[in-house]
């Protein structure tokens, strides 16, 4: 059986899923994927079952040259972004082999998406046969561009919970020294709202009078928002097992998109045991957040709530953090890649 894959940027959490298709379902797994102007330096290691193309050497001529030697049982693109993408898929859906689009935004009655929903029931029929969503959220977003409910697939989206369960088993570690540390991980830029996290952090620790320090990971436009503010460590982005540590090391996860679809992050710290705080713009939170339970969510693009949030929460006992993390990575468990892969071939005979 030939799957492919027309991609965006390679991350992890979409190896761990491969990985499942190639073993439990012997499946060839080929991937289409962008290698130009990549927003992270990950690459992954070669996997028997999986051929990689590059995006810069494969315009549409050779992509369609690479599909035509497969002879694919089922398509997935990422989303509307590629033209050279969508041209080839709706040759396909010609022929009646499955096209499965990724959905990750989430209806937000846009004017745009307005647009999308009025001559999206027509391109729909035309380029894909299913949506692939990633939650509840999404899954009404699809409803609205036209997809019945037997063409949408759930659990898009799962990372390596194999290896984010490993920072899990740290928490009975946490009981008598809790680590007062702030944990953010993601792109420095404004959708991001890294200036709103520097600002409520800020005030958190002056206003607030708050202990906690906080950690930044990754890399990005706002980088000097960060870098050489008192009690903020912030870090280049690292690999998997790296992260896995600092997620060991930590005390509660922050988030604070001020739009963030479906951020693997959130489930990625969920399966760590990490209490969290999340902006309410973030699109999984119906997964992996109930508000109170295991987190406190608080009001996107609000300096003060956020400032008020991180005081709230760190000024809890340790064993009332741990018990949030122990609630976080129960919702975690909703989703991983074998139920994500088999989502996915729940549509193939």
């Amino acid at each position: 059986m030939n799957i492919v894959f027309l991609y965006a940027e390679l991350m992890p959490n979409l190896i761990s899923v491969i990985k499942t298709l190639i073993t439990t379902y012997s499946a060839q797994v080929h991937i289409v994927y962008w290698d130009l102007k990549k927003r992270t330096p990950y690459v992954p290691d070669a996997i028997e079952g999986l051929t990689l193309y590059k995006r810069s050497q494969h315009g549409f001529r050779e992509i369609k040259r690479v599909l035509a030697d497969l002879n694919p049982d089922a398509i997935y693109v990422v989303g509307w972004m590629d033209y050279a993408y969508l041209a080839i898929v709706a040759m396909y859906r010609r022929r009646g082999v499955p096209v499965i689009v990724g959905f990750d935004d989430w209806w937000k009655g846009t004017l745009r998406q307005s647009i999308a929903r009025v001559f999206s029931p027509i391109l729909t029929k035309v380029l894909f046969s299913h949506a692939w969503v990633a939650g509840p959220r999404q899954y009404e977003y699809a409803k609205r561009l036209g997809f019945s409910d037997r063409n949408i697939i759930p659990n898009l989206l799962s990372c390596d919970t194999d290896l984010f369960n490993q920072a899990y088993q740290s928490l009975k570690t946490k009981r008598d020294d809790y680590p007062k540390v702030f944990l953010y991980i993601g792109r420095f830029s404004s959708e991001k709202g890294i200036n709103l996290l520097a600002a409520g952090f800020e005030k958190y620790r002056t206003t607030l009078k708050g202990t906690w320090k906080l950690v930044c990971v990754g890399n990005g436009p706002l980088l000097n928002v960060l870098v050489g503010r008192p009690n903020i460590e912030v870090r280049e982005f690292t690999s998997q097992s790296d992260l896995l540590k600092l997620m060991e090391r930590s005390g509660i996860f922050v988030l604070t998109s001020l739009r963030d679809f479906s951020p693997l992050v959130v489930h990625e710290a969920a399966c760590s045991g990490l209490p969290m705080i999340l902006s309410s713009n973030v699109g999984n939170i119906p997964l992996f957040m109930i508000h109170n339970y295991n987190g406190v969510v608080f009001e996107s693009g609000s300096v003060d709530d956020l400032a008020k949030a991180m005081h709230r929460i760190s000024s809890k006992p340790s064993e009332e953090l741990i018990l949030m993390g122990k609630r976080s990575h129960e919702l975690s468990r909703r989703i991983n890649p074998e139920i994500t892969s088999a989502s996915f071939m729940s549509i193939l005979d």
